[in-house]
């Protein structure tokens, strides 16, 4: 069961014969604090606009945004969720050969081959806990014409800082080459949007930055993603968009924003104290190698002789779904990620974790 994607319990759920309300989900990183109850409400009350068409240019969306992250509403461009904007994205840009930081999300992989793209890896490595030689990887930039980083990166969970990023992003102005930095899970790091380069984008032209309320606001379901950029470039992207790409409920996103800052500051003091615990936690697991989490999931590398789809179909027929990583660039077998959950849950998962893994995943 190695999907391409996590949050896939509907498969799960068929294929076992399970209760999909009953699954604990481990395998999709959703702010486990759930959608927030006054968005709950804005949603329940759109429903009776639905007879109405969206906005085609989002502007009530694109004005609240700028507003939440101080930009100019002229360099956002919104999304069916983060996808579309990616696939938008190396359409306009069309590179002829992109630099991908990996083992990473593979939509950026699939987006730029379909654009037409070649191309090249910069594997990240396990023995170096999965942290980029920067030196090399801003040499490496002037032999591509885009650079593809995800921060923070998913599987790894591990964060660049703005200073390192803005040294990657010296090198791409001064090749003279796209840079773009997917921070969809960026809300859901300690610190925050204080992580992000937003503040940089009018100091890089050629700097882009991918962004999503999916994660944060725990709204896969509504599709609202974003990007950030010149607007010369999301212009073009627009261009080449469908129309009403963005249904009229994800505008409900655009007036819970002056609203979501108690949210925010409950999702910071949530992840400040449960990241810190699970991962002390999962280090006390045997046969298991953590890599240390910046994110709101971590990387696990089993150090025994049991699979990660073994593991994964072990616990599925427990009512745990988590994420085989073996099928990301640069990973294998021995691979898997967990979202970071609420404690109760989190306590579930590392329980039945130490009873497989203590056993070398041969006896239950």
């Amino acid at each position: 069961m190695n999907e391409p994607h996590g949050g896939n319990v509907y498969k799960a759920a068929a294929r076992f014969g399970l209760d999909r309300e009953a699954l604990l989900d481990f395998s999709a990183n959703i702010n486990p604090l759930g959608t927030p109850e006054i968005l709950q409400g804005l949603l329940r009350e759109k429903v009776a606009e639905l007879n109405q068409y969206p906005d085609p240019d989002s502007m009530n969306l694109r004005t609240s945004i700028a507003r939440y992250l101080s930009v100019p509403a002229e360099k956002i461009i919104i999304g069916n969720g983060a996808s579309e904007i990616i696939s938008l994205l190396f359409g306009t840009l069309k590179p002829r050969k992109v630099l991908l930081v990996t083992p990473t999300f593979s939509e950026y992989e699939q987006a730029a081959i379909r654009a037409g793209a070649m191309i090249e890896y910069f594997f990240l490595q396990s023995a170096a806990d999965f942290q980029a030689d920067l030196d090399l990887l801003a040499k490496k930039v002037r032999t591509v014409d885009c650079l593809m980083i995800c921060n923070p990166n998913n599987p790894t969970s591990t964060l660049l800082t703005v200073e390192q990023l803005r040294f990657l992003a010296e090198a791409a102005t001064q090749s003279g080459i796209s840079m773009i930095v997917d921070e969809a899970f960026i809300e859901l790091t300690p610190g925050g949007n204080n992580n992000s380069l937003v503040a940089y984008l009018a100091e890089y032209p050629t700097l882009f930055l991918i962004r999503a309320f999916t994660k944060i606001f725990a709204v896969p379901g509504l599709r609202v993603g974003y990007g950030l950029g010149d607007p010369a470039l999301t212009r073009r992207m627009k261009g080449n968009q469908p129309p009403w790409s963005v249904n009229l409920l994800a505008d409900c996103i655009a007036d819970f924003l002056p609203q979501a800052g108690a949210y925010l500051e409950q999702t910071q003091d949530w992840l400040n104290v449960e990241l810190k615990w699970i991962a002390e936690s999962f280090r006390q697991i045997p046969f298991l190698k953590v890599f240390e989490p910046r994110a709101n999931f971590i990387l696990a590398e089993i150090v025994s002789d049991l699979k990660a789809s073994d593991l994964q179909e072990r616990l599925v027929k427990q009512g745990i779904l988590i994420r085989n990583a073996g099928n990301f660039q640069g990973l294998n077998e021995k691979y898997f990620r967990v979202a970071v959950r609420d404690r109760e849950s989190n306590l579930v998962l590392i329980n039945r974790l130490r009873k497989i893994l203590s056993n070398h995943g041969l006896n239950d």
